[in-house]
């Protein structure tokens, strides 16, 4: 009869200690090493809507300056650090490939980037002739993958000439680059 409460016992604690642990892993207080040696932690996905403005970078010979602020609307995607396989970016990255800085109606563009759900993703304009590079700057993606921008281009800094883009999504301390195929030809 002892030998049977001291087994119910051990079953009891076992069960409270597996709760207990059901109840940390499912508030995000606790995370495990997968069979790779990499740190998983388990958890939600929170949508939320955002305004923010975002400064659009220009970066010549290795120096940085801030240009005119752009104003965006955007959906981001927050999510858990896990383990997942980065998609090379695709979408419209730019609206118009041969926009004009003297029409207005012209100089506004919209750019897309799709990738993976709550991934970083930027876009960026290097002049072919002088290697200015111009960033919209960097974008959470929201839960369908997607990242938006509109803006223009004295906004951003863009001057008349051909300017190679870019498209990069990031996540921990991978990469992937896309360029589009075509120009952004401004005149």
């Amino acid at each position: 009869m002892r030998k049977n409460k001291k087994l119910w016992i051990i079953i009891g604690i076992l069960i409270l200690i597996g709760l207990a642990f059901l109840a940390l892993h499912k508030n995000n207080k606790v995370s495990y090493t997968s069979s790779n040696n990499k740190s998983t932690t388990s958890g939600s996905t929170k949508n939320q809507t955002s305004s923010s403005t975002s400064t659009p970078t220009t970066t010549s010979n290795n120096s940085t300056s801030s240009n005119a602020k752009t104003s965006t609307t955007a959906t981001t995607n927050t999510t858990s650090q896990q383990n997942i396989t980065l998609i090379s970016p695709t979408g419209s990255f730019v609206s118009n490939h041969n926009p004009s800085l003297s029409n207005s109606a012209l100089s506004t563009e919209q750019s897309t980037c799709n990738t993976n759900p709550g991934v970083s993703c930027n876009i960026t304009f290097t002049n072919t002739s002088t290697n200015n590079t111009i960033s919209l700057g960097s974008k959470t993606t929201n839960s369908s993958g997607s990242a938006y921008w509109t803006w223009t281009l004295q906004g951003v800094g863009l001057t008349q000439g051909n300017w190679k883009i870019t498209a990069t999504s990031s996540y921990n301390q991978e990469s992937k680059s896309v360029n589009d195929s075509l120009l952004l030809s401004v005149n």
